[in-house]
């Protein structure tokens, strides 16, 4: 991987009273691209992810362009690398850039001057695009979520212990083969948490490859024990104080689930997934912010 070969408009993320957030070119910066994480990070170690991309929270990068085509277009106008950059900038904050109404993953493009409207599109506009609809469900999902549980919640504030850990563990394995092991520590491990909440709490680390059903397990004993599941992807997660997603979303992301119970949030079983996914690789020395 080599750095510092892109540059990027940085966006900063304003919500309006209205609740539309628009979004503005602050800088130009330099850096690279994490083809694996699908992100843009700048010298700083800094990472932002795509304007279209749905997120919490941080600023977010758009328009990214190799700095030697920057250069080509500009060769023969005598400019510094610094006043290209100035350029580009000086012409992204022509227009105003909003969430459309009709689409939360695509943005506005309004001319200051004419008003006339366009659709954002960049390089890496398509590929955002390609997984809108995976973004849109999960939006919506959330969305209904709120709406069902903030009406009446089927959720018990007690877990159903009414089973014995034998019995959760035979209806868990009715839905999942050939995982009867890591089934019968999982459920022993959560059972003697609910049912001995004074006792320290075991946290459990799952290891496996892809589609042997690690997550789909969780899913299943929490339905069984009636319960909220939260499923939290921890590739975006960044350290206080940097941009990228913070550990106090998956707070929040319990209290929605439970309506803002603090006694089901209690008992809710919190899945941090893709864990893998922060290690470092051979090719990487490590940035501060990582």
């Amino acid at each position: 991987m080599v750095e510092n070969t892109d540059i990027a408009i940085i966006f900063s993320r304003i919500k309006e009273e209205n609740g539309d957030e628009i979004f503005k070119p602050i800088k130009v910066v330099e850096g690279y691209y994490d083809e694996i994480e699908e992100w843009f990070v700048d010298k700083a170690g800094n990472a932002y992810s795509h304007i279209c991309e749905y997120v919490y929270s941080g600023n977010v990068y758009g328009c990214r362009m190799s700095i030697s085509s920057v250069i080509a277009k500009n060769k023969n106008k005598n400019k510094t690398f610094s006043e290209m950059k100035k350029d580009i900038l000086t012409f992204a904050k022509k227009y105003t850039y909003l969430r459309s109404a009709d689409d939360y993953f695509e943005i506005l493009m309004i001319d200051k001057s004419t008003k006339e409207e366009f659709v954002f599109k960049d390089s890496d506009s398509e590929e955002v695009y390609d997984t809108t609809n995976y973004y849109q469900e999960q939006f919506e999902s959330s969305q209904s979520t709120t709406k069902e549980l903030s009406s009446s919640t089927n959720y018990k504030e007690s877990v159903n212990l009414n089973l014995t850990p034998k019995e959760i563990a035979d209806k868990v394995k009715e839905s999942v083969k050939g995982q009867d092991e890591i089934i019968d520590t999982l459920v022993t491990s959560i059972y003697l948490n609910r049912k001995y909440p004074n006792l320290r709490k075991n946290n459990i680390l799952l290891i496996g490859p892809t589609g042997v059903g690690k997550t789909f397990i969780c899913e299943t004993l929490a339905k069984i024990l009636n319960v909220p599941i939260i499923i939290f992807s921890s590739a975006g997660l960044s350290q206080a104080g940097y941009v990228g997603r913070g550990t106090e979303e998956i707070l929040e992301q319990i209290l929605v689930e439970c309506n803002k119970k603090s006694e089901l949030a209690k008992n809710a079983i919190v899945v941090l997934d893709e864990l893998d996914k922060l290690a470092y690789t051979d090719i990487e020395s490590g940035s501060v912010s990582t």
